[in-house]
């Protein structure tokens, strides 16, 4: 059996070699409100840190690339609007039992630059299909979601990502506990933070 350890008061974990991680995140700003550089630290029970940094005007991060569990904090749903071309609008027509007009008219507002094409509307906050649920961002159609959508792959190198993570903290120690409920997920992230980091370039 692994070793069991406690952060910051936080629940003890279990797993062959899974430390409970907390974060720590600044964010610096310049006299105009522009993000100047946003760091993460994830600080594991030991001791050892892994400080994401990413410096906008110079493109890199000090991030790793490697793919991350999502912890569900909707930045990416907020930001972006999937672009549908016409053989997927009426794929998630048919998955959600509507005619392709329909769907349209309910969910899809026309794309400028290319004939037939659409993206999703934007409901309250995010895409019409965002969801919330106990603090934590769902999709409501998840299993019959956009192509993007599952191409989309969660990582500390994605600066929705990273943002997310400073609001789930909102200033205060995060233990893997707080952003996993599942023992494999929690393994997933700490092995991804472990990965040598990349730049841009690379």
């Amino acid at each position: 059996m692994g070793e069991t350890a406690a952060v910051n008061g936080g629940p003890a974990l279990q797993g062959g070699g899974v430390e409970p991680i907390t974060g720590g995140v600044t964010e610096h700003y310049a006299l105009l409100g522009a993000p100047v550089t946003t760091s993460v630290t994830l600080t594991t029970a030991d001791g050892r840190q892994c400080r994401i940094e990413t410096a906008p005007e110079a493109g890199t991060t000090t991030a790793t690339a490697a793919p991350i569990p999502c912890f569900q904090c909707g930045l990416c749903c907020i930001k972006w609007q999937p672009l549908l071309d016409p053989a997927e609008i009426r794929r998630l027509a048919a998955d959600l039992g509507l005619s392709a007009r329909t769907f349209r008219r309910r969910y899809v507002r026309p794309y400028p630059l290319r004939r037939g094409w659409g993206m999703l509307k934007t409901g309250t906050v995010g895409c019409t299909f965002l969801a919330f649920r106990d603090g934590r961002s769902f999709c409501s159609i998840y299993q019959v979601r956009p192509q993007v959508c599952r191409d989309w792959a969660a990582g500390l190198d994605k600066p929705e990502c990273r943002q997310g993570l400073q609001r789930m903290g909102n200033g205060r120690p995060l233990t893997l506990g707080d952003l996993y409920p599942d023992a494999a997920d929690r393994a997933a992230f700490a092995q991804a933070v472990a990965q040598p980091p990349t730049s841009a370039g690379d």
